[in-house]
């Protein structure tokens, strides 16, 4: 397990409604029906969740295929999860959360990360793990964590990629909120 060390960073601010309300939704439905073959079989979602000065952002790939970011401040991107690059890259980030399980623990709450930090929830079978990190320290390859944030970082790498083709053919790519 990766000791926690007092963190300088301070809190989010509070992120709006409609965020919230997805956020939880993830947290509170645990039991997922669907799943996408070849992924871990006790493991129903991996999330990355940043903290940034005026809001926060969560990843959210779950068993089921669904991939979304959603953002604080409102909007994000749902529906991304059926775009074979994003699925591909969100199985990766599932197993890698498979592979971290044992450097997280296990909670019952559910904080947003800190300014400047990435925190981790893995939902399995066992329950809900988490860890949260100094950005710095995971970009730069010196925490534990770094291959787990890497992994979620493709995700986000494919979601803006989609978004960006999308763009310039002007058809439709995820949906924006």
């Amino acid at each position: 397990m990766i000791p926690a060390n007092p963190s300088p960073h301070r809190h989010v601010p509070a992120p709006l409604k409609v965020y919230a309300d997805l956020r939880s939704e993830i947290f509170t439905s645990r039991s997922i029906e669907k799943r996408s073959p070849g992924w871990p079989e006790h493991i129903r979602g991996a999330l990355m969740e940043m903290g940034f000065p005026r809001a926060a952002a969560t990843l959210a790939c779950l068993a089921d295929g669904t991939t979304s970011l959603y953002l604080g401040t409102g909007g994000g991107i749902i529906g991304a999860g059926s775009q074979e690059q994003v699925a591909k890259a969100s199985g990766a980030f599932l197993q890698a959360g498979d592979e971290f399980l044992p450097y997280l623990k296990l909670t019952r709450s559910f904080p947003l990360p800190l300014v400047d930090c990435v925190r981790f929830y893995v939902l399995s079978a066992e329950g809900v793990f988490t860890a949260e990190a100094p950005w710095k320290d995971l970009r730069g390859k010196s925490h534990a964590l770094s291959p787990l944030y890497f992994a979620g970082d493709s995700v986000l790498t494919e979601l803006r990629l989609l978004d960006e083709s999308a763009r310039r053919t002007g058809s439709d790519g995820p949906t924006k909120t």
